[in-house]
């Protein structure tokens, strides 16, 4: 996956928002990357996952499902990774993914105590959505940790970064 991203990865720039990423990440060993389409989330994701890579030489997952990462987790592994992009639907809400959630957020405390790291990325009108209907008072770390990527906040120096890297 990180190999896919290479010539993308190459162009980055280190903004604000993966700082406080990395912040969370490592205060919490959760983050929720929200913001709109092409915001950079995905690119933030990755970057936290190479990190975590060379960091804590953490085998790194990027799943798709909810059951998936209590189906993968390792309890004897504790320095494992998962990476959950569009975690509560891809262009729209999905009702099934958010219930899947709620059904794993126990379990998913349980993992982050025992040391795994976990980066969820979503469109911010999908998780306003999803808001609705996920239990967020037995998951805290959902608002505690969520970095909020919004594009129009850059700074015009990482804009003109930005720029450079891209030509």
């Amino acid at each position: 996956i990180l190999e896919s991203l290479r010539e993308d990865l190459a162009k980055v720039v280190v903004t604000e928002a993966y700082r406080k990423a990395v912040e969370a990440l490592d205060k919490h060993s959760f983050v929720l990357l929200v913001g709109e389409p092409a915001a950079g989330k995905t690119t933030i994701a990755s970057m936290l996952a190479m990190a975590a890579v060379d960091k804590w030489q953490a085998p790194m997952l990027k799943l798709d499902e909810p059951r998936k990462v209590s189906e993968h987790w390792n309890p004897d592994e504790p320095s494992q990774f998962f990476w959950l992009d569009d975690a509560f639907g891809v262009t729209q809400y999905e009702d099934s993914l958010v219930q899947g959630w709620n059904h794993v957020l126990p379990q998913i405390k349980t993992m982050l105590l025992k040391g795994a790291k976990i980066v969820m990325t979503s469109r911010n009108y999908i998780y306003n959505r999803a808001r609705k209907d996920l239990k967020e008072s037995a998951f805290p770390l959902l608002e505690e940790s969520q970095v909020v990527i919004d594009v129009h906040d850059l700074p015009i120096d990482e804009k003109r970064q930005m720029l450079y890297n891209h030509l």
